[in-house]
């Protein structure tokens, strides 16, 4: 629970759902949110299913994250172009994030570079044999676990409309037992369902696979938003539209 509880006008809080995503989040793999960061995980094992190392190093770069390129030399040219060397650096640093390159696959088909038969195209231009069949998303839990995911525009707008509102109307749907009014889609997916759609957003094809041994966390988070039905806001944004726009983000950053 990020914990927003703020007073406005006459003593009402709001209290939003756990999972907010949407545009500039930082998407960092360890600090982001939840959705952002499993976006950018599965946009970076396409990139290492199609053999895109140079847009690996791209969106480290970017976005942080980045395994340890202080011997320089050893991983790039004096045109600061990717060397061999580089490919098994990298590997293995995603493997750490839970992005993996089956062993029967090896490095065999991601240690050389196909050049043009004269040889004369530069590292930084050539491509890598892409290795599909063998690339791995692996994730925490069982992915049966339940939450609610709010595009992070749909909860801005939300407080909007509620501060706009007169007491009166606020006063209608309150009690004297509570005094929240809670900010949420009413609706919610599992973890194994938001991971097919991330992986269909993105473009990935490789497998995804379940470490049952970490914890799912609670089974469901899922706020009832009667009250704010009640006044008459309900989000615009779509879960799928919001992994759409959210993941132009990420490819809009990528490029710079």
């Amino acid at each position: 629970m990020l914990g927003l509880q703020q007073a406005v006008r006459n003593q009402f809080y709001l209290r939003h759902a756990d999972e907010l995503y949407g545009q500039n989040d930082n998407y960092d793999l360890m600090d982001s949110h939840v959705l952002p960061a499993l976006i950018r995980k599965f946009h970076l094992a396409k990139l290492l299913s199609e053999g895109k190392f140079d847009d690996i190093v791209r969106d480290f770069r970017r976005f942080g994250n980045a395994p340890d390129f202080s011997s320089d030399s050893t991983y790039f040219d004096q045109k600061g172009c990717l060397l061999p060397t580089a490919y098994s650096l990298l590997v293995d640093h995603l493997s750490k994030f839970g992005i993996k390159l089956s062993s029967s696959c090896g490095l065999k088909s991601v240690s050389f570079l196909k050049r043009d038969i004269d040889n004369s195209l530069p590292t930084a231009y050539c491509p890598v044999l892409p290795v599909s069949n063998g690339v791995t998303v692996e994730l925490w839990g069982t992915g049966e676990a339940r939450r609610e995911f709010m595009y992070s525009d749909d909860m801005a707008d939300a407080c909007v409309f509620l501060i706009e509102r007169e007491d009166e109307a606020i006063s209608s749907v309150l009690d004297p037992q509570t005094s929240f009014i809670n900010i949420g889609t009413g609706e919610d997916i599992t973890i194994g369902e938001l991971s097919q759609k991330v992986a269909e957003t993105v473009g990935y094809k490789g497998e995804i696979q379940w470490d049952a041994t970490k914890p799912d966390g609670t089974s469901q988070k899922l706020l009832n938003v009667s009250r704010l039905h009640h006044l008459g806001w309900r989000h615009k944004t779509s879960l799928r539209e919001g992994l759409r726009l959210t993941y132009q983000d990420v490819l809009s950053h990528s490029t710079r």
